[in-house]
């Protein structure tokens, strides 16, 4: 069984957060400089989806509460999401759907959508952090020009690994209090990303999300939310699925 990292699940806390760790999926654009090596090899090759013609099963974890669920892309647009458990147990006829109609209109023919690109990247401040025996760690920020707002007030650490060059961890995190729309004020947040290889594959799959947010609403309301994302039992549905 194989770990993975975090879709969206059933609705539960505030929908800007969803959209903010789940909604960034942005066309590439080419840059005009290449980053230093490795990081450069590694984000030619760099995918932050689940690779396309494969299902799964994602654990997330939000406050006290678990849900189980699986995509499938051979199922219909709409119907590739299936709510299995929540805390332990079969979903109620009610929580399934309410699941369905909220997937509905969050279901991408991929499955999980990209926290970034490539193209959003400002290749020119790639500086390099730290360098271990096995991995080289890099800070690069986002082209200020880049199509969603939100990603120029994050900063963005990776971690790649050698031979090949591949990006194994990605921390994006916010460096200034930041008003996305009125009324509310992002205070912190911490996405966390880690990519594995399953045994026999030559593709990066995600293996964990952990996601972190504190903020506030009209100055006064708290609002935190932690989850923690696992995908579990990768498996190819669809003729090329290990070289899309």
């Amino acid at each position: 069984m194989f770990a993975s990292i975090r879709p969206p699940s059933f609705p539960s806390g505030p929908a800007f957060v969803r959209w903010l760790v789940l909604g960034v999926a942005l066309a590439a654009r080419a840059p005009a400089a290449e980053p230093p090596a490795p990081v450069g090899e590694a984000l030619h090759r760099y995918n932050p989806d689940p690779p396309i013609g494969w299902a799964y099963s994602v654990a997330v974890h939000r406050g006290t509460r678990e849900s189980i669920e699986s995509f499938d892309p051979t199922r219909p647009a709409g119907q590739r999401w299936t709510l299995q458990k929540v805390d332990g147990r079969p979903p109620t006829p009610q929580e399934s759907d309410r699941y369905a109609r909220y997937r509905e209109t969050t279901d991408t023919g991929n499955g999980a959508r990209a926290t970034f690109v490539r193209g959003d990247l400002d290749l020119n401040s790639v500086r390099e952090v730290a360098n271990e025996p096995g991995s080289v760690s890099f800070h690069c920020s986002f082209r200020p020009e880049a199509p969603e707002p939100v990603l120029a007030h994050l900063d963005l650490q990776l971690v790649v690994g050698r031979d090949p060059a591949r990006v194994r961890r990605s921390v994006l995190r916010l460096v200034a209090p930041y008003s996305p729309i009125f009324g509310v004020t992002m205070k912190s947040l911490v996405v966390e990303t880690v990519y594995a290889s399953p045994p026999g594959e030559n593709l990066d799959f995600p293996a964990l999300r952990i996601s972190r947010f504190e903020g506030r609403v009209l100055g006064f309301w708290p609002i935190e939310e932690s989850v923690e994302t696992r995908y579990l039992s990768f498996h190819r549905v669809t003729p090329g699925g290990a070289t899309q």
